[in-house]
Order: C-alpha cells, then sequence, then structure tokens
C-alpha cells in the first residue's frame, strides 16, 4: 500500500490572511485607526503612507491565492509583477518612517509593532511564494521576559509606563497657552464634561463650566501671567488604561495690586478620548 500524506492546501491561504487583516486592525486600533473617529489623529504622511503599503500588502497576500484558486491566472501574474513594484516602496516606507520616529522621539510601542507587522507579512509573504515546496518550517521568535528591577521599594505596577503619542501632548499644551492668554472659552474645550481637580488645597471633581468659573476667576486677579515651558512628557500604561501628559514650566505674574511672584510647575494631566479628565498641580515657590 503506498503511503499518503495530507499537504497543507495553499490555495486556501487567502482566507487565513483574512484574520491577519483583521489581527492588524485590532492591534492598531487605540494607537492609529481610533484616532480617526475621535479627531485626535495627527500623525504625519510618513505614518499614512506607510500603513498604506502595509494595507496593500496584506490585501496582496489575501488576493493572490484566491486567484489562483479561482484559476484567474492572467491576473494573478499581473498583480504579481505588480508586487516587483510595492515591495520596494514597502520597504521605502519603513525606513522613512524609521527615521521619522527616531528623529522625533514618537511612541517606541508603535515602533516596535510596526517592525513586528513588517516582519509578520515578510513571513507570510515567503511561506505564499514557497507554497509549492517540501518542508518549509515556521519561523519561531523567542522573546525573553525582561527581568524586573531590583527597587528598594515596591508598587503595584513596576516599570507600568511606555512613551505616548503627540496628540494628548498637543492637547495639554494647547489647553495651557489658552489659559495663559485669558482665552477661557477655548482652554474648556480641551477638557472633559466631568474634571478632577487635584490643587493645594483643592482636591474635587468639577463640571466643565464649574472649572472654567474657576479659571475666570483666579484670571480676573491677575494683570499679566507668563508660562515659560521647561519641557513635556507623554505616556500610556502598558494595558492602555491610562494616558498621561506631564508638564514642567515655570510661571511669573503680577497681580492687578502690583504683587509679583513666580513658580516652578508641574502638571500631571490625565486623558480619555482625547480630552482632560484630571489635572494635577504642584508649585515651588521660586522667590
Amino acid at each position: 500500500m503506498q503511503a499518503t500524506t495530507a499537504k497543507i492546501r495553499f490555495d486556501k491561504s487567502g482566507y487565513y490572511f483574512i484574520f491577519l487583516l483583521a489581527l492588524i486592525f485590532a492591534g492598531f486600533w487605540n494607537s492609529y485607526f481610533s484616532r480617526f473617529f475621535t479627531g485626535t489623529n495627527d500623525y504625519n504622511f510618513y505614518f499614512h503612507f506607510h500603513a498604506l503599503m502595509m494595507g496593500l500588502w496584506v490585501i496582496t497576500l489575501i488576493v493572490q491565492p484566491l486567484l489562483i484558486r479561482k484559476m484567474k491566472l492572467a491576473l494573478h501574474r499581473i498583480i504579481g509583477k505588480l508586487t516587483y513594484v510595492l515591495m520596494p516602496v514597502m520597504l521605502l516606507s519603513v525606513l522613512l518612517l524609521i527615521d521619522r520616529l527616531i528623529k522625533s522621539t514618537i511612541k517606541k510601542s508603535i515602533m516596535r509593532k510596526l517592525t513586528l507587522l513588517f516582519l509578520v507579512a515578510i513571513a507570510c509573504s515567503c511561506n505564499n511564494e514557497t507554497a509549492s515546496k517540501e518542508g518549509t518550517k515556521d519561523p519561531t521568535v523567542a522573546v525573553s521576559p525582561k527581568p524586573a528591577g531590583d527597587y528598594p521599594y515596591a508598587i503595584d505596577h513596576p516599570d507600568n509606563w511606555e512613551i505616548g503619542g503627540t496628540a494628548n501632548t498637543m492637547t495639554a499644551l494647547k489647553a495651557l497657552k489658552a489659559w495663559e492668554e485669558r482665552k477661557m472659552d477655548e482652554a474648556v474645550t480641551y477638557f472633559a464634561d466631568s474634571v478632577k481637580i487635584e490643587f493645594d488645597g483643592l482636591n474635587k471633581k468639577m463640571s466643565n463650566d464649574s472649572l472654567k468659573a474657576m479659571f475666570t476667576r483666579g484670571a480676573n486677579n491677575y494683570k499679566m501671567v507668563k508660562v515659560n515651558m521647561k519641557d513635556w512628557e507623554s505616556v500610556v500604561s502598558k494595558d492602555k488604561s491610562e494616558e498621561w501628559v506631564t508638564l514642567w514650566y515655570t510661571q511669573n505674574w503680577e497681580m492687578k495690586n502690583g504683587t509679583a511672584d513666580s513658580v516652578a510647575v508641574v502638571n500631571d494631566v490625565e486623558f480619555k478620548n482625547g480630552k482632560i479628565i484630571r489635572l494635577a498641580e504642584y508649585t515651588r515657590k521660586l522667590n
């Protein structure tokens, strides 16, 4: 009796790659796709160009085996020849994006995801091209867990933060700038309907209208206010449940009665769906 071995049906691989497309959409929902709906997508051309190229490549992985299955070989060959152009352009989009990420220090986790997606796409394309060869093994990557630091204090979630994107930073800076220029109507538009305020001597949750009234009362006492920004940092928790921006700056002012003073300020600003939901402020007198 002649022995037979079951073979993988590569002509059906197009259906399998549809799940890859769904996985990509789910994996990049919070950091990319959802921002189109919240109005916070401020990514530059390089991000969108790379997303388009990778999308076309994954679609090609889906379409090509389906064309073989449907015996549309002429169209399959035409698309195959187009990949000679698509592949170099896709590689170019990766290099341009990596260069942009290095220069602008945008979210490190996104860079890792894009690199992983690129490697997965390349691996899938190699499997698709060599489908007729026997004995091909799927590559596996072993990831060693990062050892926890031997810290002298224990907390529930050490090293819980990753670098965040620029959208929240821009919102926090615009809110502060509008407050500095006494544009309270604009300033409160960057806050949610309900906001937790944590100042020295003030710790309460208030409505957006109450926040505007508080800002306006304070501004009415000033003759002049000047903010000198020192630095900022945007972070997101590893489970994506918290997004924060921290601002470091000095603030100088002159009251209407002629007195003047200055403080060093740290603002911790929490975000949800692109809006500020908590503002914690810490100050130190400079004079």
